[in-house]
C-alpha cells in the first residue's frame, strides 16, 4: 500500500510536469563589463569601456495539432491509473486480512481441540499404566496409550506453532503491534445468508460488465493512452508554430584621455516562428505502429481479463452456494453434538454415564465446533473472494471516494 501510494505521488509530479507545457517559458538574463584597451607601443591610447545589460524572454507554443494537449491528457491518466491500482491493491489487502483473522481463530480452536485429545490421551495412559501394575494387561498393551500420548503432545506442539505463525502474518499483514490470545474469538459465529443474494449480485455485475471493476478501468486508460500516443505521432512531420517576445537594456560607458562617451540601448521584439520536420527517418512510421500496437495489446488484455473475470465469478459464486450448504450441514452437526453433551452430563449427573463416556463425548462435540468452525471459515473466504472479484466489497469504503470513482466507458 505504501509503495502504490508513492505511485500515486509520482504520478501526480510527473502530470504537473507536463501541465507545464501550458504555460510560457519566461528568462531573465543580465550582466555587467569592465575592460580597458590600448595600442600596444602607443602613449595615452588607453581607453575604459564599463557597462551592464539586462534581458527578458518569453516564449509560447501555441500550435501542435493537439500533441500537447494529448501529452498532457496521457499524464493525468496515469494518475488515475495508479490510483485505481492503489484500490485494487487495497481489495487484495482487505482480502488477506480477513482471510488471515479467520485462520487466526481456526488455529486457536484446533490448538484448544489439541490440547483437549492431549489431555485425554494422557488420562488415558494413566488408567492403563494403573491396569499395568496391578496385572491386568502385559506391557504389550500399554504401547498404544503411550504412543497416543505422543501423538497427541506432538500434534498439539504443532498447533500452537500454526497458531503463532497465523497471528505474526495478522501483524504483519494489518500493521497491529501485537495480538493477545485473549483479544482471539473462541469461535466463528455462523453468519446469516440469503441464497439470493449472490444471484443477484452476479447478475448486476454481468450487466455492469467487468469493465468497471479497478484492473478494467486500467486497461480502459491505458488503451486511451494509447490512443492518444499515436495522435502525437501523427503530428511528427507538421509543421509547430510557437511565438516569443525579448526585450533588454543595454547601457555602455567608453573613457579616453579626452573623451567620455555613454550609449544606452533598448531592444524589443516580438516573434511568431515555426518549426517543420520533412522527414525524420521513419521515426514517425515506426511511433505510430508502436501506438497502434500497444492499443491492440491493451484492448486483447481487457477482453481476456473480462472473460477470465466474468467465469471467476461464476465459479465463485457456485462454490459459494456449495460452500453455504455445506456450512448449514456442519451447523447441524454441531447442535446434535452439544445435545448429547448435554445428555450425557445428565447421565453422568445420575450416575448412569460414566467419566470416560463423558469425556468421549465432549471430544467429539469439540471436534464438530472445530469442523463447523472451518466451514464458516470456508464460507466467509469464498464470500469474500467473491465479493472483492466484483467490486463489492464494502471494505472499499475505506478508501479515498476520488480513487473508486468509475468513469463511464
Amino acid at each position: 500500500m505504501i509503495q502504490s501510494g508513492l505511485t500515486i505521488a509520482q504520478a501526480e509530479a510527473n502530470r504537473l510536469g507536463a501541465e507545464s507545457i501550458y504555460y510560457p517559458g519566461i528568462s531573465v538574463s543580465g550582466g555587467y563589463t569592465a575592460g580597458t584597451t590600448s595600442i600596444a607601443n602607443v602613449p595615452n591610447s588607453a581607453s575604459r569601456t564599463n557597462g551592464a545589460n539586462y534581458n527578458i524572454s518569453a516564449s509560447q507554443s501555441i500550435f501542435t495539432w493537439g500533441a500537447n494537449k494529448a501529452s498532457v491528457d496521457i499524464s493525468k491518466l496515469s494518475v488515475k491509473i495508479a490510483q485505481k491500482q492503489y484500490a485494487d491493491a487495497y481489495r487484495q489487502l482487505a482480502v488477506s486480512v480477513r482471510n488471515q483473522y479467520l485462520a487466526v481463530i481456526v488455529s486457536k480452536v484446533y490448538l484448544r481441540n489439541a490440547k483437549m485429545a492431549e489431555k485425554r490421551a494422557k488420562d488415558v495412559l494413566t488408567n492403563e499404566e494403573d491396569k499395568l501394575k496391578e496385572g491386568r494387561i502385559s506391557e504389550g498393551d500399554i504401547i498404544g496409550p503411550r504412543l497416543n500420548v505422543e501423538d497427541s503432545a506432538i500434534i498439539a506442539e504443532r498447533a500452537a506453532v500454526e497458531l503463532e505463525h497465523n497471528k505474526r502474518v495478522l501483524i504483519n499483514l494489518s500493521g497491529i503491534s501485537e495480538l493477545p490470545d485473549e483479544e482471539i474469538p473462541e469461535s466463528i459465529k455462523s453468519p446469516n445468508f440469503n441464497a439470493e443474494a449472490p444471484r443477484k449480485l452476479f447478475e448486476q455485475f454481468q450487466l455492469e460488465g467487468a469493465e468497471n471493476t479497478y484492473q478494467g478501468q486500467v486497461y480502459r486508460y491505458q488503451i486511451e493512452q494509447a490512443r492518444l500516443n499515436y495522435h502525437i505521432a501523427r503530428t511528427g512531420l507538421l509543421p509547430k508554430f510557437s511565438i516569443g517576445g525579448t526585450a533588454g537594456v543595454s547601457n555602455a560607458s567608453s573613457f579616453t584621455n579626452t573623451t567620455v562617451a555613454t550609449v544606452s540601448q533598448k531592444n524589443e521584439s516580438v516573434s511568431i516562428s515555426g518549426g517543420w520536420t520533412i522527414f525524420n527517418g521513419f521515426a514517425t512510421r515506426a511511433a505510430k505502429l508502436s501506438a497502434l500496437a500497444s492499443k491492440r495489446l491493451s484492448e486483447r488484455a481487457l477482453k481476456t481479463y473480462v472473460d477470465a473475470t466474468i467465469e471467476q465469478a461464476r465459479y465463485l459464486q457456485t462454490n459459494l452456494m456449495i460452500s453455504a450448504r455445506q456450512m448449514s450441514l456442519s451447523n447441524t452437526r454441531e447442535a446434535l453434538s452439544k445435545s448429547a453433551v448435554s445428555r450425557v452430563k445428565e447421565d453422568f449427573d445420575y450416575g448412569v454415564a460414566s467419566q470416560t463416556m463423558l469425556n468421549d463425548v465432549m471430544l467429539e462435540a469439540a471436534g464438530a465446533e472445530l469442523r463447523a468452525a472451518s466451514a464458516r471459515q470456508d464460507f466467509l473466504n469464498r464470500w469474500v473472494d467473491f465479493l472483492s472479484t466484483i467490486s463489492a466489497d464494502p471494505a472499499l469504503n475505506n478508501v479515498s471516494a476520488s480513487y473508486l470513482t468509475r468513469d463511464a466507458k
